[in-house]
């Protein structure tokens, strides 16, 4: 029935709960549970509501603005995969220019 408790189980576990609390605190504490597990449920939906509101925000945004997974601009300003040579023999010449340029302002 509730999570693989059976009938009787749940009967027990509702006696037990009488005899500890007692009749006058059990309505009460009856009470706070079902305030808590709405309050729980109602701030659950208005997390899901922001994420998907932010959501269709991040997918209206042009697609320029967004950086490209796995590419990085490199000093040229194009933007060049992790890993990738550079395809022309200018970007190769450029490239290695700059490395020479980085090794002597190291000093």
């Amino acid at each position: 029935m509730f999570g693989g408790l059976g009938g009787s189980e749940i009967i027990v576990i509702g006696i037990l709960f009488l005899v500890i609390f007692g009749p006058n605190k059990l309505p009460q504490m009856a009470r706070d549970v079902g305030k808590f597990v709405s309050n729980a449920r109602r701030s659950i939906d208005e997390f899901k509501d922001e994420l998907s509101a932010e959501a269709a925000l991040e997918d209206e945004k042009p697609a320029r603005n967004r950086p490209s997974k796995g590419r990085k601009p490199s000093r040229n300003g194009s933007a060049q995969r992790d890993g990738d040579a550079p395809e022309t023999a200018e970007d190769r010449d450029r490239e290695a220019a700059s490395r020479r340029d980085d090794g002597l302002n190291d000093l």
